[in-house]
């Protein structure tokens, strides 16, 4: 949807930049009419009298008319045609950088799609693990090897097994629902299991290239744009006191019928009269005082620059600081993931050797519990650092990259 207003407001610039242009072009306009004349009164030669005749005949009056209007001198009107046009060059960066961030947005739902997943599936491991523990231990149990409470403890495992399963299969739906919302649809999104993370983010990079500076990615070229739009707001107000000067015709044809008193053209009904009229001139508009509104709007106009200069400011460094700590990130995500991996090699370790001191009854269930708990901790770890490493490659990717897919 973000996209999606980016576009349309491509368009909504677009049109303002032809309706800024219809301004500098010759405006044509076109009037009709026609009248009756519903009484006439004339003095009577012999009573002296003043007759009144009601709804004479003959006494229709038809008229049109064509205007025509080209503008000569119009300073604001050409001033405004650039600023309509960077307007759209604004626009248009604005859908780049809608791209970039919904590149960012779907990459790192995707991820946590693939990521849920995978917790989804060592969850149902570890919740099978469980019950062959809890099987062998009441086994064991039958024999007379184990006790009551290490059978307790077993099925208490199983029990905190089951709801992190629960846990885990609704963190995937909301995933997965996330992931719908970005790509805009309004339900869950699955990814299919043949799904490469390193072909998405080939392909990534590929649509989106690199820029060399944080200067140049999109959301910091917007922000010095909207600088410059409005330093020329204050050029629009110093063009208000300029007047306009504007070249004027007018071509006006009535046809009148007065008691017969005009004969007619020949290709009109005998008792109507033609007249024109056609004039041309100059008109000078200028706004000479107007109680100090344009002053008023010249301090706005200034205010506005002294904004987008501070949020220029503030881009710049949220772009530097995104850049910095992005390309930080895959140090620190791949640090954590030999970390991770180190401690799941530790874990599994510690659990074959409580697996295997219980069944020599050294050991007791709460260590075999104990340690199946830290593996499957260490294992979920160890997926989550995994899939931190390629969103940290994403992010530092698409962090110093232009969209123009």
């Amino acid at each position: 949807p973000d996209l999606q207003v980016a576009l349309g407001n491509v368009l909504r610039a677009e049109a303002q930049q032809r309706v800024v242009l219809a301004q500098l072009l010759p405006q044509l306009s076109g009037t009709a009419g026609v009248s009756k004349l519903l009484a006439r009164s004339a003095a009577n030669r012999t009573t002296g009298d003043i007759d009144v005749d009601l709804f004479p005949s003959n006494a229709t009056t038809y008229s049109a008319g064509l205007g025509l209007s080209v503008p000569v001198i119009n300073l604001r009107g050409w001033y405004a045609q650039g600023t309509a046009e960077q307007q759209v060059q604004v626009a248009q960066l604005n859908v780049q950088e809608q791209r970039r961030l919904l590149a960012l947005t779907v990459a790192r739902a995707l991820v946590a799609v693939i990521t849920a997943e995978r917790v989804v599936e060592l969850n149902r491991i570890g919740l099978r693990g469980s019950l062959e523990r809890l099987a062998l231990t009441k086994r064991r149990s039958e024999l007379g090897v184990a006790n009551a409470l290490d059978v307790l403890r077993l099925e208490q495992d199983v029990a905190t097994s089951r709801a992190t399963v629960i846990s885990g299969d609704e963190s995937l739906r909301q995933a997965r629902e996330t992931l719908g919302i970005a790509l805009g649809v309004g339900e869950g999104y699955g990814v299919p299991r043949q799904v490469d993370l390193d072909a998405v983010l080939a392909e990534t990079q590929q649509a989106c290239g690199v820029v060399g500076t944080p200067e140049d990615r999109t959301d910091v070229v917007v922000a010095r744009e909207q600088v410059e739009l409005s330093k020329r707001a204050i050029g629009d107000v110093y063009r208000q006191f300029v007047p306009t000067v504007d070249l004027r015709s007018q071509y006006t044809l009535q046809l009148q019928s007065l008691a017969n008193q005009f004969q007619g053209i020949p290709d009109l009904p005998t008792g109507y009269g033609a007249f024109h009229s056609w004039s041309v001139g100059l008109n000078l508009s200028w706004n000479i005082f107007d109680g100090g509104a344009r002053y008023g709007q010249l301090r706005d106009a200034r205010a506005q620059v002294y904004i987008s200069q501070a949020q220029l400011q503030r881009t710049r460094n949220s772009a530097s600081v995104d850049v910095t700590q992005a390309r930080r990130g895959i140090d620190v995500a791949d640090q954590a993931r030999q970390v991770a991996d180190d401690g799941r090699a530790l874990a599994r370790e510690a659990e074959r050797l409580a697996r295997v001191s219980f069944e020599l009854g050294k050991g007791t269930s709460l260590e075999l519990v104990d340690a199946a708990r830290q593996l499957r901790q260490a294992d979920v770890q160890l997926a989550l650092r995994e899939f931190d490493l390629v969103q940290a490659r994403i992010r530092s990717l698409l962090a110093q990259a232009n969209c123009t897919y």
